[in-house]
Formats: C-alpha cells, sequence, structure tokens
C-alpha cells in the first residue's frame, strides 16, 4: 500500500494483480515522505518507510458498528498503522479526511478465473510442484480482493478507480499522466512473474466444477465487474502463435 503525498494518490495492493511490481515501479517516484508498506521478505528496489505508528482499534471498531467479523479482525490483528494489502476502508480510517478526499485512489483487479490459476501456480512454485489443481481447490482459501476496495460491508467501491488487469498498462498510462509519474509504458519489473511458467489459458485447465466454484466464490467481484468466463481460445490459433 503507498499514500503519495508527493503525487497526491493513494494506491491499494490486491492479490494477484501485479500489485508488488507496481509498487516496486511507484517507489521509485515517491518522495521521503510518502508512505510505503514494509514487504516480507523485502524487495530491492523499495524502501518502506513511515509505515509505523500509533493507531486505537478500540476506537477504530466504533466507526464501523455494522462492519462483518472480518473487519473487526483486521482492526485487532495487525500492529502497524499502515500494512501490506490493508483494506481501502481502514487506510480511510487513519489518515485526515482532506486526503482521503482530494487523493487519487486506486487498485487494479482480475478476472477471477484468470486470477484464481495464477494463484494456484504461485502456491504450486513454492511448494515445488507438490501442490495439484484439485488440492488447491481443496483448501479453499482464495485470492478474494474486493473487501480491499469496498466499505466494510463490502456492498459500495470507495476508489475512485479499479483498474482491469487485463488492460492494465493503458489503463495506468491514463493515470499516471493525470498524477504526474513518469511511465513509459512499461513497469520494467515482474517480481512474481517466474512463479508460473504453464501459460495455458484458464478456460482451458478448470473442470466445470472448478469454473462453478470461482463463480459461487468471486460472486460479488463478478457483479462489480461484470466479468465472464470467456469463450476458450482455439488450441490450434495458440500453437502457431
Amino acid at each position: 500500500m503507498i499514500i503519495s503525498h508527493k503525487h497526491k494518490f493513494i494506491f491499494i495492493k490486491t492479490a494477484k494483480t501485479a500489485g508488488t511490481s507496481l509498487e516496486v515501479f511507484l517507489a521509485q517516484h515517491c518522495g521521503p515522505d510518502d508512505v510505503l508498506t514494509l514487504f516480507d521478505p523485502p524487495i530491492e528496489g523499495h524502501q518502506p518507510r513511515n509505515y509505523e505508528g500509533f493507531c486505537n482499534p478500540i476506537s477504530e471498531i466504533l466507526h464501523v458498528p455494522f462492519g462483518p467479523r472480518s473487519a473487526w479482525r483486521c482492526l485487532l490483528g495487525r500492529h502497524e498503522r499502515f500494512y501490506n494489502h490493508m483494506p481501502a476502508w481502514l487506510v480511510r480510517l487513519r489518515i485526515p479526511p482532506t486526503v482521503w478526499n482530494r487523493y487519487f485512489k486506486f487498485c487494479v483487479e482480475r478476472n477471477p478465473w484468470d486470477k484464481v490459476l495464477s494463484h494456484y501456480h504461485m502456491h504450486a512454485y513454492r511448494l515445488d510442484g507438490a501442490l495439484s489443481l484439485d488440492q488447491y481447490f481443496a483448501r479453499g482459501k482464495f485470492p478474494i480482493n474486493y473487501p480491499r476496495y469496498t466499505d466494510p460491508s463490502g456492498s459500495r467501491i470507495i476508489l475512485d478507480r479499479v483498474v482491469r488487469y487485463e488492460n492494465l498498462i493503458d489503463e495506468l498510462g491514463e493515470i499516471f499522466a493525470r498524477l504526474n509519474v513518469p511511465f513509459d509504458g512499461d513497469l520494467g519489473v515482474r517480481k512474481k512473474g517466474h512463479f508460473r511458467t504453464d501459460r495455458t489459458p484458464y478456460q482451458l485447465v478448470f473442470s466445470p466444477q472448478q469454473r462453478q466454484i470461482v463463480e459461487r466464490v468471486f460472486a460479488r467481484e463478478i457483479q462489480l465487474h461484470g466479468y465472464r468466463f470467456a469463450q476458450a481460445p482455439n488450441p490450434e490459433a495458440m500453437a502457431k502463435a
């Protein structure tokens, strides 16, 4: 997560949406007073700063009395003032209203079926390949992002823009031009691209049951952004590409 006073933006990091690469890129253009949250493990080119500080979660709970239990756990479970993958509604509680209202707030979201497949490859890589797709689905731990860019109830998007991962470079180009962040169309880094060597499209990977599980688990994100399970690419065309 980044709060840039230099360029007047707030970047909310979501899961499996090039968030780490984007943060490392943006870190090169941030000022000394900007907030850059901690990575674990640390990443070269990204210097965390200004993320620590006191916060009173008890008083913050009073501001989300109708929030789900997950919101309360979020408040009570972390001790840093600002942290990686922090939800936008909590950032809003911890910064002055003038900053929240004046700064441009954005994140990135991704087609849930494609996102789940990328998430699977990441976990399989970390287990040296000892994780089948069926085992991954049996775990039931998926990269659900919408609580990070909606209000505590998950009913309303509270950011100015949710960038589509599928159109990442073009949309970032528009945003960076608005924010006066130098950008030549290339983030210059792909911090987690090595997790996935098999680029078979999700349409050709998931079983009908797995497809339905993703549709059910990510129903809110599908509703918010209109994502659909796209038609499968032509295997012969892919072989010629």
